[in-house]
């Protein structure tokens, strides 16, 4: 089994109690029309928050800003084990959120209530279990 790295961004609301989600694109072959966090493949030449950021930009057209690292969690797909560093962002400039990335279907602000009722991909998933973020 190979294995990879990746980031995984927590945006949270001004008031901290909201985390913005994304559904993934019906054609995606990993976790199809389910929840998850952002993120993207850390490259060799990239830290993990200059992945962080450059996959904010990229798909979501923000800048972030007030990052914090809550630590990596290991998550399994079908042939890899993917090391997600994941990072709680606050107060980025969320008003110019678009989703620019064919990869997301929709995307939505949701509290933690919200969250037990949808359908998470494992990434998404494990971060909940194991972060009290929210």
């Amino acid at each position: 089994m190979r294995e990879k790295e990746a980031i995984s961004g927590i945006f949270m609301n001004a008031e901290g109690d909201k985390v913005l989600l994304f559904k993934r694109a019906s054609w995606r072959t990993y976790s199809a029309g389910k929840f998850d966090l952002m993120g993207g493949d850390i490259h060799l030449d990239e830290t993990p928050e200059e992945t962080l950021r450059k996959e904010a930009k990229g798909k979501l057209n923000i800048n972030v800003e007030h990052i914090e690292e809550k630590g990596a969690i290991l998550t399994r797909a079908t042939d890899v084990v993917i090391k997600r560093h994941c990072f709680v962002c606050r107060e980025g400039d969320y008003k110019k959120l678009k989703i620019i990335t064919t990869k997301y279907d929709q995307s939505g602000w949701y509290n933690k209530n919200e969250i037990k009722g949808l359908k998470l991909a494992p990434g998404g998933r494990s971060y909940f279990r194991n972060h009290q973020t929210l």
